[in-house]
């Protein structure tokens, strides 16, 4: 049975609508203000579900696996900002304010840490690779100093009357081997390609019916990552990365959930930043670059198809 989420998509409507203004005016702007109250006003509603918990994935948030506001563009593109940080869950307790909620965007732009003091009654649940870089980073780094070496016992005099030992032989070199950069292109009888076995195993994932099964399939997707980096196929690594949030939507197994995660934050850090690629569209090559600002620059071909003068 479908759950009803007016009050869930009236809020998140107004927070999608209040992080597109906040990119573009002050916060004393009269547009943001008005946003803000919309925000206040929807809470209410929000806050009668009780404690509520919206699953994060790559594309949009879930709740009872449902995709809410799923024609929202602002909505979507902070899930997919708060993705790409390690969070995968927002817990949403009663009492919280539209200031809470507001500093969502901190996070999701890196200005404030997913645990802090002004996200209120918002509580960001993280993967476990970001719980893990938010936990070293707090690590003091000042590490005691070693002790000083004890003095080297003094030389024995050396014995005239004996003949100089001969030098020993330096050992022999081990042979030197080179291990492959990457994973070698030649062709396996009886191997799948590493995309088709990734589409597979990402098919079996979805209709597996039982835990086990699915962490099978898991477990495989996660062997093939570094393969399917290796390719550089960037539409392929997109289609894993979708399936993946759409797996997780209906999968309720906390440690399948962990290494799909898992997964899709290796594919999505690791899709290629400071790399460009050519992809060919309608109107003619187009140049992608990923740079390390985690900005996407478009670079093609530009054609004037119209001028004019007005008078204003």
């Amino acid at each position: 049975m479908a759950i009803d989420t007016a009050a869930v998509d009236q809020t998140l409507g107004a927070v999608g609508t209040t992080f597109r203004l906040t990119r573009l005016y002050p916060p004393t702007h009269p547009a943001v203000l008005e946003a803000m109250r919309q925000i206040t006003a929807s809470l209410p509603g929000l806050g009668a579900l009780g404690t509520v918990e919206w699953k994060i994935g790559a594309t949009g948030l879930h709740w009872h696996g449902q995709h809410l506001v799923p024609r929202s563009q602002q909505v979507a593109e902070l899930a997919g900002l708060l993705y790409a940080r390690g969070v995968r869950a927002i817990q949403v307790n009663p009492g919280v304010t539209a200031e809470h909620l507001l500093a969502l965007f901190g996070v999701a732009v890196g200005n404030i840490v997913a645990d802090d003091a002004s996200l209120g009654r918002v509580t960001l649940l993280l993967g476990r690779r970001a719980s893990h870089r938010l936990a070293s980073g707090r690590e003091p780094v000042a590490a005691a100093q070693p002790p000083p070496p004890a003095p080297a016992p003094p030389a024995p005099a050396a014995d005239s009357s004996r003949p100089p030992a001969a030098a020993a032989a330096p050992p022999a070199a081990a042979p030197e081997t080179v291990a492959p950069a990457r994973a070698s292109g030649a062709f396996q009888p009886g191997a799948l390609p590493a995309d088709v076995e990734a589409k597979r195993a990402l098919a079996a994932l979805v209709a597996a019916p039982t835990p086990e099964e699915q962490r099978a399939a898991a477990e495989q997707l996660r062997a093939l990552t570094a393969t399917l980096l290796g390719l550089r196929d960037v539409g392929t690594v997109a289609e894993i990365i979708a399936g993946l949030d759409r797996a997780l939507v209906r999968i309720q197994d906390p440690g399948v959930q962990e290494v799909i995660g898992e997964v899709a934050s290796a594919l999505a850090d690791g899709k290629g930043a400071g790399e460009t690629y050519r992809v060919d569209v309608p109107g003619g090559e187009l140049a992608v670059t990923w740079t390390f600002g985690n900005r996407v620059l478009l670079t093609g071909p530009a054609v004037l198809v119209a001028s004019g003068v007005t008078l204003l």
